[in-house]
């Protein structure tokens, strides 16, 4: 059957899987190797690029890393294998998890494929609720730059924000690698 997907049922799950530590949010693809170290460690991130937008699990199984797109069939119900349905992507994952069940019926040199520990999100990503902006203060090549606050543990603290300009995936993936090098630079 065809699969049918609302934006605004998309935008709640991805709400939804905010709370989750191996919720990587729009992470790149080409980020997810430096996340990913150890044998059945995974992530879940979501794909905002137009053509194939939605949830993607990866996991390093067998020295690779391997990517599974969450589709959902007509009835709103989540799914990796079509003959596994859930209703929601945590109770997907968990059941993965728990069950040590594997992703895709494909052997691998080490078996079947198989979830076995989370990778949290690192100290730097951050969500919305963490955030707010105040007073613009500037403007880049990729955005715009804030006087803001950070809630760190419950600690507000002022900082200075870049957002992205432009809402397109080429353009998003521009800024997140500008963030990145940033991020490793300042080390």
């Amino acid at each position: 059957g065809r699969v049918v997907r609302t934006a605004a049922g998309a935008l709640a799950e991805a709400e939804e899987m905010k709370r989750e530590t191996y919720f990587h949010g729009s992470l790149p693809r080409e980020n997810v190797r430096g996340i990913l170290w150890e044998e059945g460690e995974f992530l879940l991130r979501y794909n905002d690029k137009d053509s194939n937008r939605g949830f993607v699990l990866c996991v390093r199984w067998a020295e690779k890393i391997r990517s599974y797109k969450v589709s959902v069939h007509n009835d709103g119900t989540f799914f990796i294998r079509r003959a596994q349905s859930f209703k929601t992507v945590r109770e997907l994952v968990n059941h993965h998890l728990a069950a040590s069940s594997p992703l895709a019926d494909a052997e691998t040199p080490k078996g079947p494929v198989k979830i076995l520990r989370p990778a949290p999100r690192s100290r730097w990503e951050l969500t919305h609720k963490e955030v707010r902006l105040k007073k613009k203060i500037g403007e880049g090549a990729f955005g715009e730059v804030y006087i803001g606050q950070l809630n760190r543990k419950g600690v507000w603290m002022d900082v200075a924000i870049k957002t992205c300009k432009e809402k397109t995936a080429d353009a998003r993936a521009k800024f997140e690698k500008e963030a990145m090098f940033q991020f490793k630079f300042k080390r």
